[in-house]
C-alpha cells in the first residue's frame, strides 16, 4: 500500500495504555517503533543507456526507523460466546503523529557517460526525516482469557499524511500519502 514497493512485511513494537469510557467503549493513548532494514532497492536494478545494459548498485543501502504516537477510540460491536471465551468485537478510530526516518545510501551514479560505468560512484546519500500526521482505522476482537488478562486482535489500516522520495531510474515512485495495513497482536492486563 505504497510502503509496500519500499520494504516487506516488518514486525514491530509498541505499548497502549486504555481507558474505560462506559458502555464498552475505550480510549487508548499508543505508542509504537518498527525498524524496516533492507529496502528493495538494495536489490534493484537501473538501466545505464550508454551500454544499454542493467546495473544492481553494490553498496545501496536504505532503512527506515518510524515512531507513531496515537490515541485510538474503540467502539464495541458485538459479544460472541465459543468455547467458554468470551469473543468482544469492536471498530476502532484514531488519530496521531507518526515520525519516519528514511535513509538511503550507496546508489551508483546512473548519470555516467564514459564506459566503463564505475559502480563506486555514488548519488549522495539521502535523509528523509519527516513527522506527519496520520489517521487509523480498523476492526478487531478481544478475547477474555482470564477476569485481569485479555487477547487482543486488530486489523488496521493507517493513512499517513507524509511522503516518500521518488528513486525513477530504480522503479520507485514518489509515496504519497504513506499507507500501511498492520495487523496487532497484544496482551492486555486490566487493573
Amino acid at each position: 500500500m505504497g510502503l509496500a514497493q519500499w520494504y516487506s512485511v516488518t514486525p514491530n513494537a509498541g505499548l497502549t495504555l486504555g481507558f474505560a469510557a462506559g458502555g464498552g467503549r475505550s480510549v487508548e493513548v499508543e505508542y509504537n517503533y518498527v525498524h524496516y532494514l533492507h529496502g528493495s532497492i538494495e536489490e534493484r536494478k537501473f538501466y545505464w543507456p550508454v551500454d544499454r545494459k542493467f546495473y544492481k548498485s553494490p553498496d545501496a543501502k536504505a532503512d527506515m526507523v518510524m515512531h507513531n504516537f496515537m490515541v485510538n477510540f474503540n467502539f464495541p460491536y458485538n459479544d460472541i460466546f465459543l468455547g467458554g471465551k468470551k469473543f468482544s468485537t469492536y471498530f476502532s478510530v484514531g488519530s496521531g503523529f507518526y515520525a519516519y526516518f528514511h535513509h538511503v545510501s550507496g546508489l551508483t551514479y546512473p548519470g555516467q557517460s564514459k564506459e566503463p560505468i564505475d559502480l563506486s560512484f555514488h548519488l549522495p546519500a539521502t535523509k528523509d526525516d519527516q513527522v506527519a500526521m496520520g489517521l487509523n482505522l480498523g476492526a478487531g476482537t478481544e478475547i477474555t482469557l482470564s477476569s485481569r488478562i485479555h487477547l487482543d486482535l486488530r486489523l488496521r489500516y493507517n493513512l499517513i499524511l507524509g511522503s516518500m522520495r521518488p528513486f525513477e531510474d530504480w522503479g520507485i515512485k514518489e509515496v504519497f500519502p504513506v499507507q500501511m495495513l498492520d495487523f496487532r497482536f497484544g496482551l492486555k492486563y486490566l487493573l
